[in-house]
């Protein structure tokens, strides 16, 4: 059995309490967020909006922005390549809204998730060429895209990278890390280096949301235009899973209120339809109602669906569209997942009878019988270590087929979900690990990339890292 130790820093939590209102116990628990100061205690229970940092703060703003100037004014055509998670779309449709009302002539394209993959492709690069795009912008995607941008580049196209996830690196033979980013012409992260941003752990639509303060603000928009794209931000920072800290913590208190009286149809409708109108929308409501509904349309055929209901103008349409049967649910694997807490979310969400498929840490297909009880049937057994199966000297992954039917009901198409672009992938990498663990002595025998080795050397570390700190 598990020993459970609560985690005991000091402070004066009675006096926290009294100061600033609140139990002795959220006093501690702010406490051991690592919130020290009056100032970020302050912060952390009442901050506003004007505290969130300046968009001015993050590296290669300034290049972007002059970029983005010079294109509008010279009426070049740009195209904005998104993601099909909640944090793709959200970004998109804060590129595609913000750059428009700047007056740009600008489109979009989302990669398929089974076609394209994730992120910015040859394929991508191609249509948008053959569509007289002079400029390509990214959002939550293009950081690790060094081949890609390099042959946008080779076709003469400018291109903006706007993301937030890790920087690509290498190891070098002596143990030092270099770090690769893309031939861009500019690039926002704030996780490169040299980045000033006080706040790294924004989601790619708070990074695109900034981009559009900027160009508000060199356009002379009123700082109120801004405020449309706060319950967006707050959306995605959430659906991505991001900590809900610093800044974080201020957008989506923020994006909260706002989303309860929000202008957009497409929004307004999704809430309509999960019956949320008269609840006090919380952060379970965007992770686990609002925000698989987004996820849903990338997962199982076109993230273009939900950022045509958010587009929507008619609010008509809008209903029609947030009720198509894509857009309902998507039941995600998430990292950690028990069968309690998919309880918790499915029995609430899904229709009695229905049924999902769930991937990853629960390879079942889950009925719910009665509003309170969820019936898994597994439909793959893990097999024991002397009877594993073998592909390229590697103990495979298992695998969990998906059956047409289920006790005379059609099956929904999910297969693996969560942040898995590339489930080939994942697979090889679980094969990888699954082997590491197993059979560590069939790795020098497995042909394995340099890549991949690298990968493995950097699994090592990490666990070594993990363990020390036990």
């Amino acid at each position: 059995m598990q020993k459970w130790m609560v985690l005991a820093k000091k402070a004066d939590f009675y006096g926290i309490g009294r100061k600033f209102g609140v139990d002795p116990v959220i006093a501690r628990v702010i406490r051991n967020r690592e919130r020290i100061s009056e100032e970020e205690i302050e912060q952390y229970l009442h901050g506003g909006m004007n505290q969130i940092y300046s968009f001015q703060l993050m590296k290669g703003m300034e290049k972007a922005l002059e970029l983005l100037l010079e294109k509008i004014g010279e009426k070049k055509k740009i195209r904005i390549i998104g993601d099909y998670d909640i944090d793709g779309v959200c970004s998109t449709y804060i590129l595609l809204i913000g750059l428009k009302k700047a007056g740009a002539i600008v489109d979009i394209d989302i990669p398929d998730r089974i076609k394209d993959g994730y992120g910015i492709s040859k394929e991508l690069i191609d249509l948008a060429y053959q569509a007289g795009t002079d400029t390509i912008i990214t959002c939550d995607n293009g950081i690790s895209a060094i081949e890609q941008v390099a042959y946008a580049k080779s076709l003469g196209m400018t291109v903006i990278v706007t993301d937030h996830h890790e920087i690509p690196y290498e190891e070098q033979e002596d143990g030092s890390i270099k770090t690769i980013l893309p031939p861009a012409d500019a690039i926002v992260n704030p996780k490169q280096e040299g980045c000033r941003y006080p706040f790294k752990g924004i989601c790619g639509a708070m990074v695109a949301y900034k981009l559009i303060c900027g160009l508000y603000e060199k356009k002379g928009f009123p700082k109120e235009a801004q405020e449309e794209f706060i319950e967006f931000a707050a959306i995605a920072t959430v659906g991505d899973v991001m900590d809900l800290q610093d800044e974080n913590r201020i957008v989506v208190k923020e994006g909260l209120r706002r989303m309860k009286n929000t202008k957009n149809y497409g929004l307004r409708a999704l809430i309509r339809v999960n019956h949320l109108e008269e609840a006090e929308l919380t952060g379970y409501h965007i992770g686990f109602v609002l925000g698989p509904c987004i996820n849903a349309s990338g997962r199982l055929s076109t993230a273009k669906k939900a950022l045509n209901l958010l587009l929507c103008k008619d609010e008509k349409k809008a209903q029609e569209l947030a009720e198509e049967e894509d857009l309902l649910f998507l039941c995600g694997h998430y990292e950690g997942i028990d069968e309690r807490v998919l309880e918790e979310i499915v029995t609430d969400y899904v229709s009695i009878g229905d049924y999902v498929l769930t991937g990853g840490e629960l390879p079942a297909m889950v009925m719910i019988d009665t509003i309170s009880r969820l019936v898994p049937g597994v439909l793959h057994n893990d097999v024991s270590a002397e009877f594993e199966s073998f592909q390229d000297n590697l103990l495979e992954y298992p695998q969990y087929s998906r059956p047409e039917e289920w006790r005379g009901k059609k099956v929904p198409p999910i297969l693996l979900s969560g942040h898995h672009a590339n489930i080939e992938k994942w697979r090889r990498e679980q094969s990888i690990l699954r082997t590491m663990e197993r059979r560590p002595d069939l790795l020098k025998e497995s042909n394995l990339t340099d890549k991949e080795k690298k990968w493995i050397r950097q699994v090592k570390r990490e666990r070594k890292e993990a363990e020390k700190m036990k």
